[in-house]
């Protein structure tokens, strides 16, 4: 199963970011599909440490990221000696097309089903 999860910097306020990204994340946050880390940016350290209470809840086989600082989040990982699978996954539309067609040719023939569990 896939998990999705956005992980924003609490400091600049989720609603405050919603309305200059037009984008409802406070609203996500209250459901619980968003998670903030501390401080006015990502902290990758607790990023970290949320993967790897992830790791020991549920089957994680795979991480995608985006390349755009990486590298700051594998030093937090190999810091933290977390051997997590890490696969690039780019924010285009070279990227993201074919995963969403895929996504809604899944959710379409319902072999993609998801009973609002955890793992």
């Amino acid at each position: 199963m896939a998990r999705p999860a956005v992980l924003l910097g609490a400091g600049a306020g989720p609603y405050r970011r919603a309305r200059r990204d037009r984008a409802p994340y406070d609203l996500w946050q209250q459901r619980g599909f968003l998670e903030t880390t501390p401080g006015a940016s990502i902290d990758y350290g607790f990023v970290a440490e949320r993967l790897a209470e992830i790791a020991q809840d549920c089957d994680l086989r795979m991480v995608a990221y985006d390349r755009w600082r990486i590298d700051v989040m594998q030093a937090e990982l190999e810091r933290r000696e977390l051997p997590i699978n890490l696969e690039p996954f780019g924010q285009g539309f070279r990227d993201m097309s074919p995963a969403l067609d895929t996504l809604e040719g899944e959710l379409a023939s319902g072999r993609l089903l998801h009973g609002g569990h955890r793992c």
